[in-house]
């Protein structure tokens, strides 16, 4: 029973972002919005990002209260972020640095540019601001709802060992992707041994915020550095 209300509140958060961008179709939104820099602060845009990335935390928190009669200590939600926060944040920096190292070297036509803007700085900031926070909601969004949640609620299951609720929920992490990407063997790969390696942290640490850390270290370097979609709207994004 409990592996059915967990899997049933894993795919509620998952639709409901689905509901959202949906909604907010019929007030003119375009999921175009999300990379254009010109509609970054446009009302509709603002209040879909918002909702796609504080619903799915709303669902489980509802039905880690609710349904499973938990806190959310027991989720990892600890008062002692800011050390860990900050380690993760350094070690997912670093790390992704490394990989971008290596995949480049290793490539077989390996090539980089540089793409330096002349920008009004009073004018960068308010977007690289706002480019920080949706970056750090998203990393708790998912480190919370397809993590934490699941990994916390599984173990009480009786046939379930913690390396099995740990692959579990890697899997549902990197598939989840899916459901509005291409499905793509690489980035199923390339997600599901990040997965591995937050299940296990946060099974050790039972505390959310080395992870969260971890997750929005990886995408900053990916997102400001390596994400051709970022930029241009083409390829590949390399985030998690």
């Amino acid at each position: 029973m409990r592996m059915l209300i967990v899997l049933a509140t894993l795919l509620t958060s998952f639709l409901s972002l689905m509901g959202i961008i949906v909604a907010a179709k019929t007030s003119g939104f375009s999921p175009e919005q999300f990379r254009d820099p010109s509609a970054a602060f446009q009302p509709t845009t603002v209040f879909t990002i918002l909702a796609i990335l504080l619903f799915p935390i709303f669902i489980v928190c509802l039905v880690q209260k609710k349904i499973h009669k938990k806190s959310l200590f027991e989720l990892g939600v600890k008062s002692d972020w800011p050390k860990l926060f900050m380690i993760g944040l350094g070690l997912g920096a670093f790390a992704k640095v490394i990989a971008l190292i290596i995949a480049f070297n290793y490539s077989d036509q390996p090539s980089y540019a540089f793409n330096l803007v002349d920008v009004n700085v009073s004018e960068w900031i308010p977007y690289f601001a706002w480019f920080l926070v949706t970056l750090f909601l998203n990393s708790f969004s998912e480190e919370f709802v397809y993590r934490a949640y699941p990994i916390e609620n599984l173990s009480e299951a009786k046939f379930l060992t913690l390396p099995m609720i740990v692959v579990i929920s890697a899997l549902i992490f990197s598939l989840m992707h899916f459901l509005i990407e291409p499905v793509d063997l690489w980035m199923f790969l390339y997600r599901f041994f990040f997965g591995i390696t937050a299940g296990l942290l946060f099974t050790a640490q039972r505390n959310i915020w080395g992870i969260v850390g971890l997750h929005t270290g990886w995408n900053f370097i990916a997102r400001s550095f390596s994400d051709a979609a970022w930029q241009s709207s083409k390829g590949y994004p390399l985030t998690l």
